[in-house]
């Protein structure tokens, strides 16, 4: 009886077209169309019968599974346009942009964008605290210390609090997420994930504010960025420090274009393996074509944006731990000005008007 009820089952399938979806690979390599087997697999993803363990179906999003478990490539249906979160109602002055790079920190300093919070359904305009900047801990559990104000450094990092389970060991404190919530969307698309940990830290956000200490600046990397700061757009907006650039990249991939009222500061390392095939380190053309690729989608976008100034920090020495990046450095240059030479491994570049 399975077998019979399964045959009709597989009498009623109908093929998905290939045709109809734009192929997007995730790992910046030069190949335009999928392998002859991924093309079969998502076109039997339909099949209850021959349906394919290497593609996970997120809303209308077909993603393709490395064999580390992470997703390698996508499918995006030709008919979908970006969309990008509605947005507060801001001016759109259209102007030249420019890009910079500099030579000494001291002209790394932004002006800071007014913060957005959309609560209970409006975007609303909130006064922050000076140089408090929230973290969210995905992806940056470990390199919380290279935040820590020290040196008299005047900001304030407040960790997230919700879905973080606090350790204390004999190097002082560590911060991990929730297990339950580490999940990338595609693994996990019903329960907790990624993505819906933005409601959680939008009741952080919230919080802050109504205590008086709303904050002028998220911090978020690696997983973080790609997948909680993401969703966050969708209630929050203003200044992202964005390591590893997660959070640049899929804006570029799933929105097309930066929303309103985000400004970036992106750190990009060459022996970073994100994103890059088989988590392989990139050579020095291949980083200066992601550096290059970065700069055309930020000047692409600044033009008509009241958020016209972003930061790009690329550096031949940074790989995924950031071990070497200067983090403290890199807050203050940006939110106070510090007169620091910058390193000759890192370039600095500054998006504007």
């Amino acid at each position: 009886m399975e077998i019979v009820t399964q045959l009709l089952q597989f009498t009623e399938f109908r093929a998905i077209d290939s045709n109809d979806y734009n192929f997007i690979l995730l790992d910046q390599q030069s190949m335009t169309e999928p392998w002859i087997h991924q093309k079969r697999a998502l076109e039997s993803m339909d099949d209850p019968i021959r349906q394919s363990t290497r593609i996970q179906k997120v809303e209308d999003v077909f993603y393709w599974i490395g064999q580390d478990g992470y997703p390698t490539a996508m499918w995006v249906p030709k008919n979908k346009p970006p969309v990008v979160p509605n947005a507060p109602n801001l001016p759109q002055p259209l102007q030249t942009p420019q890009v910079t790079q500099l030579q000494n920190w001291s002209e790394a300093k932004l002006d800071f964008v007014q913060p957005f919070v959309n609560h209970n359904g409006g975007w609303v305009k909130y006064i922050p605290k000076h140089n408090t900047i929230y973290a969210i801990i995905p992806g940056l559990n470990r390199v919380s210390h290279l935040m820590q104000a020290q040196d008299g450094a005047d900001f304030n990092i407040v960790m997230q609090k919700r879905a973080v389970d606090i350790i204390n060991t004999r190097w002082g404190v560590q911060y991990e997420p929730d297990p339950s919530y580490d999940h990338y969307a595609y693994r996990n698309p019903h329960g907790r994930n990624l993505r819906n940990l933005s409601k959680l830290v939008l009741d952080d956000i919230v919080e802050m504010i109504q205590n008086g200490n709303g904050p002028a600046a998220i911090v978020c990397g690696s997983r973080g960025g790609q997948e909680t700061m993401l969703e966050l757009t969708k209630y929050w907006r203003g200044l992202v420090f964005d390591f590893n650039g997660g959070f640049l990249e899929r804006c570029q991939r799933e929105f097309g274009e930066i929303p309103d009222g985000i400004q970036i500061v992106s750190v990009l390392g060459q022996l970073d393996f994100f994103y890059f095939k088989n988590r392989s380190v990139r050579s020095k053309p291949d980083f200066e074509n992601l550096v290059k690729r970065k700069l055309d989608f930020l000047t692409q976008c600044v033009g008509n944006k009241k958020s016209g100034q972003h930061i790009l920090y690329a550096s031949s020495i940074i790989d995924h731990s950031l071990d070497e990046l200067h983090g403290r450095n890199l807050i203050l240059a940006v939110t106070q000005q510090k007169n620091n030479s910058i390193r000759t491994e890192d370039y600095v570049y500054k998006v504007h008007m």
